[in-house]
């Protein structure tokens, strides 16, 4: 009876160190998931070699496009960042763009009809959909 139980007692220990080493591994992948940050974040006319050009929060009705710069620092694995744009609280485009490195610069665009007067927004995601950051502008 005495060997049973020691037996019993080692399987259990087995199970408790297998489910305590996922717990913390799952909380380790948590860490990396939200340890990104915007550091930079505009709406622009265009990008060259990865830097916003003109950007601002009021622009003309005959823009034709306009982009959403994005800094992202601090992923320490391959992830996501999501560009969601809104036009008058709607959701008109919704983007997903990879993120590849500690310090990453990437941008969406969105074609700008003449017709589309009015309070805009960008929300960036992370790819679980936590908020990171959001840009407001007006198209006159």
């Amino acid at each position: 009876m005495h060997k049973k139980n020691i037996i019993t007692v080692i399987i259990f220990a087995a199970f408790l160190n297998i489910f305590l080493s996922a717990a913390c591994f799952s909380q380790q992948e948590e860490k990396i998931k939200y340890s990104i940050k915007i550091t930079d974040a505009s709406i622009c006319r265009g990008v060259m070699e990865r830097i916003p050009v003109e950007s601002g929060e009021i622009f003309s009705y005959d823009v034709k496009k306009l982009f959403c710069f994005t800094r992202v620092v601090g992923a320490q694995t391959d992830t996501a960042v999501i560009h969601e744009w809104y036009f008058k609280e709607k959701m008109v485009s919704r983007v997903v763009l990879p993120v590849r490195s500690g310090n990453w610069r990437t941008y969406s665009s969105k074609t700008i009809n003449p017709k589309d007067t009015g309070q805009w927004m960008v929300k960036i995601l992370s790819q679980d959909a936590l908020l990171l950051k959001k840009i407001y502008f007006v198209i006159n």
